[in-house]
């Protein structure tokens, strides 16, 4: 049985996030570096986060989430962790942001 979440919490948030992104707890644990059992015990209420590891998940779904939006037409498979990170350690290594990816998905596809 899982234990009920503050609405607030780091992990309610991250939870739901997942559930947005149509992704898995085993997705994000492996692309944050973190053991995918830990995440789990997390998402049941079984054991909290650390302070610093939640918001460090919580800033990553959002990434993830401007990400999403940001290919438009374009669909964002979040199930290869690996593939995944490369395509955000590239983003940060040449500064790209969401928006960015936005409007060069607009300017190849137009507005949707």
């Amino acid at each position: 049985m899982n234990a009920a979440l503050p609405t607030f919490s780091a992990e309610a948030i991250v939870r739901d996030r997942i559930a947005l992104l149509d992704t898995s707890a085993s997705f994000l644990a492996a692309l944050a570096g973190i053991p995918q059992s830990r995440l789990s015990l997390a998402l049941n209420g079984t054991r909290s986060l650390g302070a610093e590891e939640g918001e460090r998940l919580k800033d990553l779904t959002v990434k993830l989430i401007e990400l999403r939006d940001a290919c438009g037409i374009f669909p964002l498979a979040l199930h290869n962790a690996k593939a995944v990170r490369r395509l955000l350690d590239r983003m940060d290594e040449r500064s790209i942001t969401p928006e960015q990816v936005r409007d060069a998905v607009q300017v190849l596809f137009g507005n949707e």
